[in-house]
């Protein structure tokens, strides 16, 4: 889990301060480590159900009525999220103002401050709103059990349920279980899409198609120096 250097009031602080223009389809919040709401901005509090932001303040979402149904969902990422302490992007569901499920693309990051408390930095923004391009990455000479693999070098395009698919299973060492519920689909399209990612790869023989394989090559393309080409690549307008 990432360290900061500042305090846990001066982390939310500039955080909110960080994306205090941000356009109103986009909603941060800061979670302590039981999941309770220590700030938010309108467009969060308003999209809850909220008039004012001291009415959702230590709340979880369990407690927040209008999203109840779906709060089990969201604690999985969260949890997801604290555990491995790394980055967390995923597609959730939001319950809307006329009482059905809209999709979301939601981030979340876990740091512990210079006081040693584990909070929770997260944002959420429609699906409508959010353009996920392909991710473009470069690896030579990738060396997986002492074979090199040559059909890693040049371009290997993926698609933004393939990206999350990979972190979840090769970063956060998700259950395909949990990976469906995150993603709101099935176990067996879990299973599709990591098969897929194995023919995407390259990985044609039975002994290298196995979760470590998988592991090693989303820490290449995971690293601390990439994610933020990545991050930037799914939120890109």
């Amino acid at each position: 889990m990432e360290r900061s250097a500042l305090t846990a009031t001066e982390l939310i602080d500039k955080f909110m301060s960080d994306h205090a223009d941000s356009p109103q389809y986009k909603c941060y919040f800061v979670k302590d480590h039981d999941g309770r709401i220590l700030t938010c901005n309108q467009s969060f509090y308003t999209n809850a159900g909220f008039d004012y932001e001291r009415q959702i303040l230590g709340r979880c979402d369990h407690e927040i009525p209008k999203w109840q149904k779906m709060a089990s969902s969201y604690n999985i990422g969260e949890l997801l999220c604290l555990k491995s302490g790394m980055y967390y992007l995923a597609q959730e569901m939001l319950v809307t103002e006329e009482d059905t499920l809209e999709p979301i693309i939601t981030e979340k990051r876990p740091f512990i401050t210079q006081d040693d408390k584990v909070i929770l930095l997260g944002n959420y923004q429609r699906e409508r709103d959010f353009l996920a391009p392909k991710l473009h990455y470069k690896a030579d000479n990738v060396t997986l059990d002492h074979v090199i693999v040559d059909t890693l070098k040049g371009s290997v395009n993926l698609s933004a349920i393939e990206i999350r698919v990979l972190y979840l299973k090769g970063i956060c060492f998700a259950q395909n279980k949990e990976i469906s519920h995150l993603l709101l689909t099935s176990e067996s399209n879990v299973k599709k899409k990591i098969n897929q990612l194995y023919d995407k790869l390259n990985f044609t023989r039975h002994r290298q198609r196995n979760l470590e394989n998988l592991r090693k090559v989303a820490n290449i393309i995971f690293t601390e120096h990439n994610m933020p080409i990545f991050k930037d690549a799914l939120q890109h307008k």
